[in-house]
């Protein structure tokens, strides 16, 4: 977005990139003169006491209608459950007295958990504000799971004091409202009720969606369960009735993170901000963003600055309709057209168009022999009119399209990987049989495999990720028994465990053997040829802050595979120690599942892992979430039923001699088209996972270029009938090993794993 100098000046003084600005320094560089803060009472108080506590408009909590709209009964004063969390930010915070706990009961969502009030705040003089600040801070327990969001206080105004949420959308007269959402993974965004003119619905950092509010900058921020967090929102009037200079800012723990100006949040005077809008729940329209366990959060140090000025910035006139909504896929004939159209000189049967960030799903017609991809830019228009110059706008990108000659799937071969006839696509594109004479087209984001793990949130587990792995990682040697990996890197690049690594792979299996006093790699008796010392080494020039996975983690096991000697842990320690890095680069708190932002250019170790079933149906369980209607398999092993702080180990491999060989479980034998052999595990592998994926058919989503968490765009769809009415599909996670990922079916697998971590 165009942001005038003034804006610039302005904006200047309030923080530099990475600062920390306490929340008063705001109020005084935005001359917001006038505060108040929210009383909470000196002791503890349960449901029914802190309910009237709130009411008693003595206590001035001042509330719209004078009650609590939603869920009173959800609302507790407790004792600080985290009494040794640092407090976040510049200044001290109140903390000695209780807290405001709110209640989500499990499966509630919307209306039915958390809670909403509307704390008003009356000027003494009857004016009305323009401009406020509000500050709190909020923590949840230690075992949130963030499922795919919620809702978390904010500010609201205007003469409507019901509209501007769910679904209730504004016209520019009637309201205005400015939470602030946690998203899948604790991405943290604000999330509006406001007009979108001038084209703000195309901005790289805003998502639209016709029926509901808007996100501002979504994963510009990430929370932290288990401690506090600081949230300072401030809001700015645009002036009215058609000067879109409104302004958003958001600090998280006294550090800007969100900035958007030339917003309009009124084209009417009668809209000014009313205060507090204390509204926090799951959801979310439906069961799939329900909280499956009762938790908790917790509010203190409500405080509030205001001014009657509105937005001195220049801004833009507003031109185009306050709110914009979004055209589906249209059927034409032969041929599946996303809006805006690509070209129509496009020689193709099928053409689509859409964002590089985004992925899709449709139907390949039995005679669909051509394809065209043409990159685009974000628009949004009117329905049942299609711009005439949309064709236009796609061609100001500059992209050209992608070509692709589809062909059948060859052999046994379930599925198998598209390619372009241009270099560079975008896209990863997969052909998956889904029955006979059905086929889907599956595009998904081509993602840097290199470092992926930096577009997830620090606070994330381990456990919550999808880490793709490889079985006795150094097993290149010893066909057919003793081999379970192939060295096939790039001649560019003659360290196969490096290659493993820029390719995706951040799981590692060590069998390590003593001789003469230093540790080698082996499987069984055979020598593998690479010391440890060596892989060290390689986990250094990966991990190192000048590395490519200087934001990445590796998750190494290590097993002795020779006779149990004492001398084994010592030369393991003595090793690490001595090598670049050393210590430094080992995390060792092993007595729990550490977070993402705690191993961050670190190799995490675990313990060596005991017997794990390696069925695919079983192995495929193991990393689906609990109450997933596709882990209905008929193996009678058990299924653990992994929660957020729960983990799930598997190995896509297994041997025994003599037949079932490393080699003929992974890669299959014989000619299993004709009937006369078996199909691959790897194999069996990827056409599940892009069954996972397929989804209705031409649904098109927003999955990310995921900053998932630098700027994290989780899910914009272009519009969602079909995916509203569709049972959503599960998120896989867990921590998978297999066996020659460095063959054809293993790369073209990894990059499925890794997009599972980019799902809901």
């Amino acid at each position: 977005m165009l942001v005038p100098i003034i804006s610039i000046i302005s904006l200047a003084g309030v923080a530099r990139a990475g600062a920390q600005t306490a929340a008063s320094a705001i109020a005084t560089q935005f001359s917001l003169t006038t505060s108040t803060s929210l009383p909470f009472p000196t002791a503890t108080l349960a449901s029914s006491d802190a309910v009237n506590f709130i009411q008693d408009i003595s206590n001035g909590w001042s509330l719209s209608k004078g009650v609590i709209q939603n869920n009173p009964n959800n609302t507790a004063f407790v004792d600080d459950p985290f009494p040794d969390s640092p407090t976040p930010g510049l200044n001290p915070s109140n903390t000695t007295g209780p807290v405001l706990q709110v209640t989500y009961p499990a499966g509630s969502l919307h209306d039915y958990g958390g809670i909403q009030l509307y704390s008003l705040w009356n000027t003494t003089d009857g004016s009305a504000f323009n401009s406020m600040l509000l500050s709190y801070e909020v923590a949840f327990d230690s075992d949130f799971d963030w499922v795919k969001g919620g809702k978390l206080p904010g500010l609201r105004g205007g003469p409507e004091i019901d509209g501007c949420a769910g679904g209730v959308e504004p016209n520019g007269t009637d309201c205005f409202s400015s939470r602030l959402m946690w998203r899948t993974n604790a991405a943290g965004e604000v999330y509006g009720y406001i007009p979108t003119p001038n084209g703000l619905c195309s901005e790289s950092d805003i998502i639209c969606n016709s029926d509901y509010g808007i996100s501002i900058d979504r994963g510009s921020y990430s929370f932290a369960a288990g401690k506090w967090n600081r949230l300072t929102l401030l809001i700015q009037m645009n002036n009215p009735p058609d000067v879109a200079n409104g302004n958003v800012m958001l600090f998280y723990n006294d550090v800007q993170a969100i900035s958007e100006q030339n917003l309009q949040f009124r084209s009417g005077d009668d809209v000014n901000i009313g205060g507090l809008y204390l509204s926090t729940f799951f959801g979310g329209s439906d069961s799939s963003w329900a909280t499956p366990s009762t938790v908790n959060s917790y509010f203190r140090n409500f405080e509030m600055w205001g001014s009657t000025a509105a937005s001195n910035f220049s801004g833009n006139a507003v031109t185009g309709a306050a709110h914009m909504n979004i055209a589906a896929p249209a059927l034409t004939g032969s041929a599946i057209l996303y809006y805006p159209l690509p070209s129509k000189s496009l020689p193709a049967d099928l053409q689509i168009a859409l964002l590089p960030s985004s992925a899709t799903t449709t139907e390949l017609q039995k005679h669909c022999a051509t394809l065209a991809l043409q990159p685009r830019e974000r628009l949004r228009h009117d329905d049942g009119a299609v711009p005439a110059a949309a064709e236009a706008r796609v061609k100001r990108g500059g992209a050209d399209a992608f070509h692709v000659r589809v062909r059948a799937l060859g052999g046994a071969r379930g599925w198998g990987v598209v390619r372009t006839e241009e270099g560079g696509c975008p896209w990863r594109l997969y052909r998956v049989r889904i029955s006979r004479g059905h086929d889907k087209l599956v595009i998904l984001p081509r993602r840097d495999l290199s470092c992926y793990l930096a577009d997830m949130p620090d606070g994330a587990l381990l456990s919550s990720l999808l880490l793709p792995g490889t079985h006795e990682t150094m097993a290149f040697h010893g066909w057919p028994i003793s081999q379970c990996q192939s060295a096939q890197q790039p001649s560019s690049q003659p360290d196969p465990l490096l290659h493993q690594l820029q390719s995706g792979i951040r799981l590692l299996d060590l069998r390590l053997s003593i001789v003469d006093d230093r540790l080698m790699c082996f499987h069984g008796p055979v020598p593998q040829r690479t010391p440890f010392t060596s892989i060290l080494a390689t986990l250094y020039a990966f991990l190192s802050p000048s590395g490519p996975g200087a934001k990445e983690t590796i998750v190494v096991s290590i097993k002795q595979e020779d006779t149990a000697s004492p001398l084994f842990t010592k030369l393991v320690q003595g090793e690490i120690a001595a090598s670049e890095g050393g210590d430094n680069l080992w995390y060792t708190e092993s007595n729990r599942i550490p977070t993402l932002g705690e191993v961050r250019g670190r190799w995490y170790a675990i313990p060596s892992f005991l017997s794990i079933p390696e069925k695919l149906d079983v192995a495929m369980s193991f990393l689906l979430p609990p109450g997933s209607s596709h882990g209905q398999y008929t193996s009678s092993a058990p299924i653990p039923a992994p929660g957020s702080s729960s983990l799930a180990i598997t190995f896509f491999s297994a041997a025994s001699i003599p037949l079932a060989l490393p080699p003929t479980i992974a890669r299959g034998f014989g000619w299993p088209q004709w009937g006369l052999g078996v199909v691959g595990v790897n194999e069996r592998l990827g056409a599940r996972l892009l069954t996972v994926f397929s989804g209705p058919p031409s649904e098109l989503k927003e999955v990310g270029k995921s900053r998932f968490f630098r700027r994290r765009k989780e899910t914009a769809p272009e519009k969602q009938p079909l995916r509203e009415q569709q049972r959503e599909e599960p998120r896989l996670r867990g921590w998978a090993f297999m066996d020659f990922v460095e063959d054809r079916t293993g790369r073209e697998i990894v990059p499925l794993l890794v997009e599972c971590n980019f799902r809901q």
